[in-house]
């Protein structure tokens, strides 16, 4: 989840060929950062923001938005 970015708007040039559109499923509250639970197709991904990227990019659950994902950082939890 480190190395997933949100976004709202597609990304313009740049190297990261994993742009995924999702929504939110929910966002779980840590002492230190949100966990913001991403469906991408039938998939489900994580990305660890911090509280205030949460609130400055006004997240919630049912809103689109674009995963930027590192590809290398992908693992599957079953």
């Amino acid at each position: 989840s480190e190395d997933v970015l949100v976004g709202l708007d597609l990304p313009g040039r740049i190297s990261a060929r994993n742009v995924c559109p999702g929504r939110i499923e929910a966002i779980e509250e840590a002492p230190d950062h949100r966990l913001v639970q991403v469906a991408v197709g039938e998939d489900r991904l994580a990305a660890r923001l911090t509280e205030s990227a949460v609130r400055d990019l006004a997240l919630e659950p049912c809103l689109d938005l674009n995963l930027i994902i590192n590809s290398q950082a992908l693992r599957r939890i079953r």
